[in-house]
């Protein structure tokens, strides 16, 4: 869950992260003209590398082969010198994002993470960071390496370390990475769904500023509060998806997308499942997720629920999904066989689970011991 949720929410974290060409006039007034271009340089290297990652995102692969030029001025701005602390900081934090769209890439292909590269990625986020220890580019650094040190390096304590301190300055993203460790107890950090759940909420609370954040925290508290509450009561559950749905509204509107923004559908595949475990079944919210996601195994799990795909089928619909992505279908998919009196089907579910191990579903496999099927 972290990772998949985490990582989408990078968008909407850096879109605050270039100063404009007044602001960076205003701050330097007596800038000698070189070094003034060499920050308007900058500026225009930043909104594109977004702007290739915004591609990338929308499913171009071919847009990475737009960052080479962009990597070569950024290493020339770096290397020219005469940027203030601050423009350094950004020019460093573009680097290290590039360089991590690169090795992004190349994992896609099914080529081996280069070690090289992850610690050249790692040092120019420590170089922003050193040179502006505070305000948006230290948030983004921050989180970015936070994703970098544990998945890639898979580094935990590192990580984390990261991850609280742009949690201290209030970054909604890693407040909620905060609170799935507060799930799970993993990776030294204390089990307590009630501060987990007090975490979401502060990040739902911060609205949409940073995009899918603030639904996913939503749609967190009500899986919580499902699978850890003593007494559920599906109206609570119910209260805080809607709360999520309001808040995919509001980005819908804002950013003129369609209902699959923030994979929608996978809010409406867990009103499904809360709904059937109260004993009300609604086909409708299936044919919803469906129409409304974005996502290939989102798709697949409404299709599988719905028993337009047999086992065999949504097995390998899966297969070409990112980890963490085939967790959380396997997920659904063992909730609702749960449900079913399926045990076998349900069983196989959760060994496809922890075959992909801790790093991709821990959270989902901490809700999963509450259906008492016995481990691998």
């Amino acid at each position: 869950m972290t990772c998949v949720r985490v990582l989408a929410l990078a968008l909407f974290l850096l879109s605050s992260a270039v100063a404009t060409g007044e602001e960076l006039q205003q701050s330097h007034p007596t800038q000698p003209r070189e070094e003034f271009a060499s920050a308007m340089t900058l500026r225009k290297v930043a909104e594109n590398v977004q702007g290739i990652w915004r591609q990338l995102q929308s499913g171009n692969d071919a847009a990475i082969d737009l960052l080479p030029p962009q990597m070569a001025a950024l290493n020339q701005v770096i290397t020219e010198g005469g940027l203030s602390d601050g423009a350094l900081s950004v020019a460093y934090f573009y680097r290290g994002f590039g360089r991590k769209l690169q090795s992004e890439a190349l994992a896609k292909k099914g080529e081996p993470a280069d070690p090289a590269a992850i610690q050249d990625e790692l040092a120019d986020l420590d170089k922003a960071l050193t040179l502006e220890p505070e305000g948006y580019i230290a948030t983004n650094a921050a989180y970015l390496a936070g994703n970098i040190a544990y998945n890639d390096l898979h580094d935990a304590a590192r990580g984390y370390r990261y991850w609280q301190r742009c949690a201290a300055a209030s970054a909604p993203a890693c407040i909620a990475i905060a609170a799935d460790a507060r799930i799970t107890g993993a990776d030294g950090q204390p089990a307590d769904p009630s501060q987990a759940i007090a975490l979401h909420e502060k990040v739902v609370n911060a609205g949409i500023a940073n995009g899918c954040t603030a639904p996913y925290s939503a749609l967190a508290v009500a899986e919580i509060t499902h699978f850890t509450a003593k007494e559920r009561v599906l109206g609570d559950e119910l209260a805080w998806l809607k709360r999520g749905y309001d808040l995919l509204d509001e980005i819908a509107a804002k950013y003129k997308k369609e209902k699959s923004i923030c994979d929608r559908g996978a809010f409406e595949l867990t009103e499904f499942l809360l709904r059937l475990g109260a004993g009300e079944r609604q086909e409708k919210l299936l044919q919803d997720a469906d129409q409304d996601s974005g996502e290939a195994q989102t798709k697949a799990v409404a299709q599988y629920l719905a028993g337009s795909l047999d086992d065999a089928a949504f097995a390998a619909a899966l297969a070409k999904a990112e980890e963490s992505k085939r967790c959380e279908a396997h997920f659904l998919a063992l909730w609702y066989l749960e449900l079913a009196k399926r045990p076998e089907a349900a069983q196989a579910e959760l060994n496809a689970m922890t075959a992909l191990g801790e790093s991709n579903c821990r959270s989902r496999l901490t809700f999963a011991r509450s259906f008492g099927l016995p481990a691998l």
